[in-house]
């Protein structure tokens, strides 16, 4: 029965990728009943067949009711809908050890870079950003001495430059 079931699918052309369930707007979840299939293609047959349509939809509306109608023929054989409904399964099993190996994979990155930044931080030397942070609170601070020593120094160019800087720096680096 199984080469049935392949001839069967072979013959409706229902590419592996394809759910039926979704071309009737059904959720395999819920493992529909053949009524259920039955009502879902007759409800979507009444609005894409081609004859509803007008002449200029008609090539489009074709090809839409073809692939309806290949999805009804592959969830009406019971062979054929057995073995979509365990292609469908597989495929969720799989999606399911993927999401968990993502999700292990992600919390061992952030792990090590945890450890990362507490071994950088314990054996003294500085990240890139923190290297970068105090070489501008030093250059800050060489500004601002800089422009106590000058007589041209108004508090109202403080407020212009702050307006013009793309970095926004904590008070407390002043």
């Amino acid at each position: 029965t199984f080469g049935a079931a392949n001839e069967r699918a072979r013959r409706t052309s229902m590419d592996v990728d394809t759910n039926a369930y979704g071309v009737l707007g059904l959720d395999f979840a819920s493992a529909p009943d053949d009524g259920a299939i039955k009502k879902a293609f007759r409800k979507l047959a009444l609005k894409t067949h081609p004859d509803k349509r007008p002449a200029s939809e008609r090539e489009a509306a074709e090809k839409e009711f073809d692939a309806l109608q290949k999805a009804y023929d592959v969830l009406s054989d019971a062979d054929a809908r057995q073995a979509l409904d365990d292609v469908l399964r597989a495929t969720a099993v799989r999606r399911a050890a993927h999401a968990a190996r993502d999700a292990k994979r992600k919390r061992a990155v952030e792990d090590l870079e945890a450890r990362e930044r507490a071994a950088a931080g314990s054996s003294g030397t500085l990240s890139d950003e923190q290297k970068a942070r105090e070489r501008l609170r030093v250059e800050l601070a060489r500004l601002r001495k800089q422009r106590e020593g000058s007589r041209r120094y108004t508090p109202s160019m403080d407020s212009d430059n702050v307006a013009s800087v793309a970095v926004e720096v904590p008070e407390h680096l002043y």
